[in-house]
């Protein structure tokens, strides 16, 4: 069964020269009807450096668009990741289908994923979101008194927090900018596209 659904993949970090034509035979594979980004090596190494506003060489991250099944990559996304480069894929929205963003670098024991929009923008559902935002508020109000009140959370990772913000108040703080970010998840900003030039 297939689905062609729009998507694009955005790569950055340093491909070894001798993996050129393997990245590019997986985005081949992958990718159908590609209507953005280079298909050959010369146009992979000409998009690599592009030019500032100064004419001043700008290396940035490569992005390729078109339509793939389901608008998924699983195996060109794993070929970035069993070479550390880094990657932002965005599946658009189709019909019955969501659109989800996902996104690896290296140091991410596995790739993050996120709903969006078509444009790739995090959608935040409210209701996982709305018992964090009740918990900062009273939180910034009561300080450390406002532990209990949310022990009985339905919110698992609230539930966590809360528990171990009861055994160590700063350590609970600490803790707390990782679940925000799980809560509100961020792409990073990938590096430029690099080629490494095999010795």
């Amino acid at each position: 069964m297939s689905e062609p659904i729009g998507m694009n993949i955005e790569i950055g970090g340093e491909l070894p020269a001798s993996l050129i034509k393997d990245l590019l035979e997986a985005i081949s594979e992958e990718i159908g009807e590609l209507n953005e980004g280079p298909d050959d090596e010369a146009g992979l190494r000409q998009s690599i450096i592009r030019k500032d506003v100064n004419g001043q060489p700008a290396p940035d991250s490569v992005n390729w668009m078109g339509i793939s099944n389901y608008g998924m990559c699983d195996d060109l996304t794993s070929f970035c990741r069993d070479h550390n480069l880094s990657y932002i894929h965005h599946s658009e929205a189709s019909g019955e289908y969501d659109a989800y963003t996902y996104y690896w670098v290296p140091g991410m024991k596995e790739q993050e994923v996120s709903k969006s929009d078509n444009e790739g923008s995090c959608l935040v559902d409210a209701e996982k979101v709305r018992p964090f935002v009740d918990f900062l508020a009273t939180l910034a109000r009561d300080g450390e008194k406002a532990l209990p009140l949310f022990m009985n959370s339905d919110q698992e990772d609230l539930k966590k927090l809360v528990t171990k913000g009861l055994k160590g108040y700063k350590r609970m703080l600490n803790d707390l900018p990782k679940v925000i970010n799980k809560l509100l998840p961020v792409a990073p900003e990938l590096p430029p596209l690099t080629i490494k030039e095999d010795a």
